[in-house]
């Protein structure tokens, strides 16, 4: 289903920017790519075992 970036900032109850700085680092880390206006999760299991900021 897609959803544009300031419903997902919506629906997890952030700031659009936050969302924003949140893919980006996502990004830089490998975790996450942005293809066409997709968003691939390139590692999902490094993805979930992410340990919080």
């Amino acid at each position: 289903m897609p959803i544009r970036q300031w419903e997902l900032a919506r629906y997890l109850g952030i700031t659009p920017q936050y969302v924003t700085r949140l893919l980006g680092q996502l990004e830089d880390e490998g975790l996450l790519l942005r293809c066409k206006g997709w968003l691939i999760i390139a590692d999902p299991h490094r993805l979930w075992h992410r340990p919080d900021p």
